[in-house]
């Protein structure tokens, strides 16, 4: 009996409370939300843009109510998400802007994205969204590379210039900053050297360095696997290829070789210490001789690697009358470059009369024939802190010293002189030199100097282009162009897509 009560009180709640809303359905104020949509009729869903250009999509936010009640948030992801192993996640999404138009700065690796708009009602919690595909392409696949620190950290930057780039579009001349961070998300500690070789660019640090994909200016590997056993003390110094597709490195003061881009192999065996110099010898017709040649500091002479071989040696004694013995040279190398007649240069500094040489040897023979010895005891302003360049379309020299550039008359007068050369301003020290050498490119092929300086008294760095006659190597002073802006420059080069 007790049971039958409880289930009828029971019974009575529950129709009392349902009739108690059916009675008081009309004390709420029921209305319609407000109208919000994305409205993008005329605007590409799909775009494709190059890095550091501004993305701008203006879409019409359509919404009844007042739009200052509107929140905006746009993020950037990549299309195809890949897990990264190091991190432990995917990507996060790139934040890009609050406002209603979306204008950002492309300053994002190469690859394929979704950016996303999404519009909040933040009085009702509603929201709509709508997503973009946008492609970025690189940027940075020619142009003159710039490395450069700033405030501890190194970058590069990639300079624009018709001088360089003669089809360049009028509106792309300048400046692109920070393409390594820009392209890797991170930056360089340490740099001190730059090279393009086989369509990839490599950075040199003072204990190891990258290599990057040519176009998109990404991270491949790091320095201690381009070995097959990586070296106990890391410490690139010279990077060089050979006609046969060889490619050749010197860390600390032992040589390296593979075949194309596979990875190094042990070092190259001899009784050797090499200097950190590497000149391409190029393929001669008929020619079978060694595929690269060293400068040995231990014993201070020239060794050759043999094709295909894996040891270094000496060379058979030198013909009567040679101007000098490439087993006797007894002199500290300063520079080694290759230059006229596809000749190869050295300046060598007898350290015990602290004189200056210039030493001339032709590759292109089974011998290595010496060709030229010569004093520069004419040359003013010499030190171990100056810098040298060669030409390849004439018998060109210059030299660098503090804010002066040198052109050096070493067959003739064998005098040196600023007249042909260039003098930067007072505060300015020259930190890199370089010929511009391309022979596909006659246009411009030794025509070009190109020439980094630092202030300093500001840090700042500047990029000089100067103009020079390609047989003479006088510089035009009327046609300078030079870029600012800079950080302390380390190195340039110049870098083909």
């Amino acid at each position: 009996m007790k049971k039958i009560i409880t289930i009828g009180f029971l019974c009575w709640g529950i129709i009392t409370l349902l009739w108690g809303c059916y009675d008081d359905k009309g004390n709420y104020d029921y209305h319609d939300l407000p109208f919000l949509e994305i409205d993008t009729v005329g605007i590409k869903n799909e775009r494709s843009q190059e890095q550091m250009s501004v993305l701008k999509i203006e879409p019409d936010i359509r919404y009844d109510g007042s739009k200052e009640d509107l929140i905006y948030l746009w993020v950037m992801y990549p299309k195809n998400e890949v897990y990264n192993e190091d991190k432990g996640k995917y990507p996060e999404a790139i934040k890009l802007s609050e406002q209603p138009v979306l204008e950002y700065v492309l300053d994002v690796p190469a690859n394929k994205y979704v950016v996303r708009l999404t519009v909040t009602d933040k009085i009702n919690k509603t929201s709509s969204f709508m997503t973009f595909q946008v492609e970025v392409l690189s940027a940075f696949s020619k142009g003159l590379m710039v490395l450069a620190e700033k405030e501890g950290a190194f970058d590069v930057d990639l300079v624009r210039s018709l001088r360089l780039e003669p089809t360049l579009e009028a509106d792309k001349e300048g400046v692109i900053r920070n393409i390594y961070s820009v392209c890797n998300q991170e930056k360089l500690y340490a740099a001190k050297s730059l090279y393009q070789k086989n369509n990839k660019v490599y950075i040199f640090t003072e204990d190891g360095g990258v290599r990057l994909n040519n176009i998109t200016f990404e991270q491949e590997t790091d320095y201690n696997d381009l070995f097959l056993i990586p070296e106990a003390i890391a410490s690139p110094m010279a990077l060089e290829t050979s006609f046969n597709n060889m490619f050749y490195i010197i860390n600390g003061k032992t040589l390296h070789s593979v075949f194309s881009t596979g990875r190094f192999s042990t070092p190259l065996l001899g009784d050797y210490e090499a200097a950190p110099f590497l000149t391409e010898r190029k393929r001669i017709s008929g020619v079978d001789g060694p595929n690269l040649v060293i400068y040995d500091t231990k014993h201070q002479r020239f060794m050759q690697l043999p094709l295909f071989g894996k040891k270094l040696g000496v060379y058979e004694a030198m013909a009567p009358g040679a101007p000098f013995d490439l087993n006797q040279i007894g002199m500290k190398l300063m520079h080694m470059e290759n230059g006229y007649n596809d000749y190869c240069y050295h300046v060598f500094l007898d350290e015990k009369t602290v004189a200056w040489y210039l030493y001339v040897i032709n590759l292109n023979t089974v011998a290595q024939d010496p060709i030229l010895k010569v004093s520069m005891a004419g040359c003013a302003d010499i030190s171990e802190h100056t810098l040298y360049a060669f030409g390849t379309r004439g018998e060109v020299c210059y030299y660098a010293t503090d804010n002066k550039i040198y052109l050096y008359d070493y067959k003739n007068s064998n005098t040196a002189g600023t007249d042909g050369g260039y003098i930067f301003g007072t505060t300015e020290k020259v930190a890199v030199m370089k010929v511009y050498k391309d022979p596909a490119d006659q246009d411009r092929d030794s025509k070009l100097l190109l020439v980094a300086t630092n202030d300093v008294e500001t840090g700042e760095g500047r990029v000089y282009i100067l103009e020079v006659n390609e047989h003479t190597g006088i510089v035009n002073k009327s046609t300078v162009k030079m870029s600012g802006g800079f950080g302390v420059i380390k190195d340039l080069c110049f870098k083909q897509s």
